[in-house]
């Protein structure tokens, strides 16, 4: 089970807070190596989860095209953040060049979490965007895709 989401998320990084807040005790966390503070998170902040997938024919054609196992639960801790937060708006911002019916599902899922809105990346206009790290990322994506299918969400989960 995960916890209430809207109890600490990163914020600041530690020394930034070290500097404004002294005499209190702050909980940190890890993210790829730089520790950040837990702060509150305000109960009507939406929160927004990312899938981008250079493959959705290894899914259904019908079916919701984010990872599912026991292992990687990504759709369960999204749906269950739905289901938790009920007053908070939850995104899901996806990527892909999925199937008609993946899409059906995706709608399907806005229809039976009223506070899950689906974002398509093709619907963004990202040129008010830092071009240069697209294009890093975009590399780094090319990079997982030479991975094996386990390796790769493995890495992609981290």
């Amino acid at each position: 089970m995960i916890p209430p989401l809207n109890r600490y998320v990163p914020a600041l990084s530690k020394n930034e807070l070290v500097k404004t807040v002294t005499d209190r005790d702050i909980q940190f966390t890890s993210f790829n190596g730089k520790d950040y503070p837990l702060c509150f998170l305000d109960e009507k902040t939406p929160l927004l989860f990312q899938w981008f997938e250079r493959n959705p024919a290894r899914f259904g054609k019908n079916d919701i095209p984010i990872i599912n196992t026991e292992k990687n639960p990504y759709l369960n801790n999204i749906i269950k953040a739905a289901t938790i937060e009920k007053e908070r708006l939850i995104g899901i911002f996806v990527d892909g060049d999925f199937f008609p019916g993946q899409k059906d599902a995706f709608s399907k899922l806005e229809y039976d979490y009223e506070n899950i809105k689906v974002i398509y990346r093709n619907d963004i206009d990202f040129s008010m965007y830092d071009k240069k790290l697209s294009e890093i990322y975009m590399e780094n994506i090319s990079k997982q895709e030479s991975m094996p299918e386990e390796k790769r969400d493995y890495h992609l989960l981290q």
